[in-house]
């Protein structure tokens, strides 16, 4: 199982191994800067249930609602 946090400021995961001591603990370093512009589209979703409704309601993929999602973001 994985879970996944997005948090806005880096963790202390010493803290959080020793919360957690039999699970392994990673800290994902972003890939990209994400830039805003004052023309940027508004998020389609923002929980992975919105994803999902968004994506039933138009009759596309996920992957498919992931791309308009990035299109949006990045103009």
């Amino acid at each position: 199982m994985c879970y996944w946090i997005k948090m806005a400021d880096e963790p202390d995961l010493a803290v959080i191994r020793a919360l957690l001591p039999k699970e392994q603990v990673a800290l994902l370093e972003p890939i990209l800067p994400v830039i805003t512009r004052p023309e940027r589209k508004p998020q389609l979703f923002d929980t992975m249930t919105r994803w999902r409704e968004i994506a039933a309601e138009c009759g596309l993929a996920l992957w498919q609602v992931a791309i308009q999602y990035e299109s949006d973001a990045s103009g």
